[in-house]
């Protein structure tokens, strides 16, 4: 399995640079979140091979409504194969509202 997430507030800079708008103006960077996730399963029973192995894909994103980050909507892309020989891609999308206390 490998994660990786990533808040775009170190993107605030750059584009202050290159367009001049006023840091106060894109603030929402701070509160954008996207993350990556690729898992990869082989069940090694007789040998390694691409064509048994599981692999999952997934992108997702996340808007912090809030200062605190306790309330934000998000949306998620996915897509998986199931490492049988007749499988294929199969792929879902998701949204989301949360909480926390």
């Amino acid at each position: 399995v490998l994660n990786a997430k990533q808040s775009l507030s170190f993107m605030k800079a750059p584009i202050v640079k290159a367009t001049g708008i006023k840091a106060e103006n894109i603030t929402f960077l701070d509160r954008l979140e996207v993350a990556g996730q690729i898992n990869a399963f082989n069940p090694m029973q007789n040998k390694i091979s691409l064509d048994q192995t599981d692999v999952g894909v997934r992108v997702s994103g996340r808007y912090y409504i809030n200062e605190n980050k306790s309330i934000w909507v998000g949306a998620t892309q996915q897509y998986e194969y199931g490492g049988q020989e007749n499988s294929t891609w199969e792929h879902k999308f998701s949204g989301d509202l949360g909480f926390k206390f």
